[in-house]
């Protein structure tokens, strides 16, 4: 029977590390957006206190035919 070469313990989870942990992070990013989703939006801006003057047009006179 042929002899089966084993993979060292170490080396398999330096490999499960490498995937895992940026794996990981991007699960954990992906919740924080999510989450983003399901909050209410806030309260919309409200209107200045004093609203601006209205531009008025100049008036007519006889002299301005």
């Amino acid at each position: 029977m042929e002899q089966v070469k084993k993979t060292p313990v170490a080396l398999v989870a330096l490999a499960w590390l490498l995937i895992g942990i940026p794996w990981g992070w991007g699960v954990v990013q992906l919740w924080k957006n999510a989450q983003k989703l399901f909050v209410a939006p806030p309260p919309a801006a409200t209107a200045p206190a004093t609203p601006a003057a209205a531009p008025t047009a100049p008036a007519i006179t006889p002299n301005n035919k």
